[in-house]
Formats: structure tokens, sequence, C-alpha cells
């Protein structure tokens, strides 16, 4: 929306998804990472709506200068926000969906798949969760990172998993040579197929009714085989 002094951006959350998210631990890292110059300001905040600052820019194209810093500096603070049980976000996402949409077989993997992600140390930390290229803002002389609805304490490799969708190889591994971290391949795998896991579940559930039975089943094979 615009004013006669100034552009602002005003989300609406949907009826739909905004149960699926913490709006204390949205507006409580905004206010945290504005203040440290990382995210626009939050002019008004409530259940339904957010009037946020404007920044004028590009999403991210490829790896910044900025990028790992910003990452670490999610990573590193120490906030009062709740952890993230996304095995119970994913029945949450289950129960949402019409079953005669389901297919057993994928429901079945889930279990396994937590099983197989349980046996690896966890490097527990503030996560965005929601990491893709249209979440960050490129300004001419800084780079932003926006939405933190999914925001939680959570094992960073989900934040890795995240990136490493959206990064090529000689970039991902820059990003991770300057975060200053070597990863566990296997652990890095696992955390991937979780992201695809959650990622299809949530588009399916915001989509089946208009997708129809063919896109959803379509949906669901992408993620047949994760384990």
């Amino acid at each position: 929306m615009e004013t006669l002094n100034k552009k602002l951006i005003l989300k609406i959350f949907r009826v739909k998804s905004k149960s699926l998210f913490n709006i204390h631990n949205q507006k409580l890292l905004i206010d945290y990472f504005a203040a440290k110059n990382l995210t626009p300001s939050a002019l008004f905040f409530n259940h339904k709506y957010a009037l946020l600052e404007y920044i004028e820019g590009n999403p991210l194209d490829g790896m910044s200068a900025d990028f790992p810093k910003i990452i670490k500096e999610i990573h590193t603070a120490k906030l009062n926000v709740r952890a993230r049980n996304f095995y119970k976000t994913a029945n949450v996402y289950l129960k949402k969906i019409p079953v005669e949409y389901l297919n057993s077989e994928m429901i079945r993997q889930i279990p396994t798949l937590f099983n197989i992600i349980n046996k690896f140390p966890q490097d527990i930390a503030l996560c965005h969760n929601d990491l893709n290229p249209n979440n960050f803002v490129q300004s001419i002389n800084k780079l932003y990172i926006l939405d933190f609805e999914y925001a939680s304490i959570n094992d960073k490799y989900f934040d890795f998993a995240s990136i490493k969708t959206f990064l090529n190889e000689n970039n991902f591994k820059d990003f991770t040579q300057k975060y200053d971290i070597i990863l566990n391949s296997e652990k890095l795998h696992a955390y991937g197929c979780l992201l695809d896991l959650l990622s299809s579940l949530w588009c399916f559930m915001m989509n089946y009714p208009t997708m129809g039975k063919q896109s959803a089943e379509q949906m669901l094979n992408k993620i047949k085989d994760l384990n």
C-alpha cells in the first residue's frame, strides 16, 4: 500500500494458515532483527494484520556477501522463542487434508524419516525455517531477510538444507566456508528429505481444493521415496 509519503507492506494472515505459526514468535523476532537493521520494522502487528516497512529491492539472486552473516546472526541469537516439533507439524498438515487424497504408503514413511533424523546429534539454535530467495530483499547497499512466521528453535540443518535448494554447488560451498561450518552430508540429506516432506504437505494442504485429485497425487508422489 502507498501513502502520500511512503510505501508500506500490508500482510493479511490467511485464516487457513495462521494457526500453523506462532504470532508471538514472529513479532518478537521482527522487533529484534529490525533493531539490528536486518529486517523491515513492523509499524503495526496483531493476529490478523501486519503493517511493515517497505524496502525497495529484489529477491536474493545467488550468493551475497551479507548472506552468511545474516544466517549466522539468526543462529546465534539468544531469544525466548519456542521450539518447533516437526513431527507434530507434519501430522497437523495431514489432518487438514481430506483422507481420500492421502497416500497411505507416504504416511507410513513419515515416522521412518523422523527415526533417521533422530539418530543424528542435534545442533540446536534459533532457525528461520522458511529460507528461500523470495524471503530476502537485496537493496542497493544491503541484504534484508523477511517473514519470520515459521521461525523457532530447531536444528540448524533444517536451514542449511533449505539454503542448499537454491544455491548452486559452488555457492553453497562458499556459504559453508564463510559461515565456518563443516556439514555432515548424511544428516544434510535427511533434513533435505524432511524439507521436501513438509513443503509438499504444506503446498498440498493449501491447494488441494483447487488443484484436483490428479495434481494432489503428483504432489504426494514427489515425496514417495524420501527414505
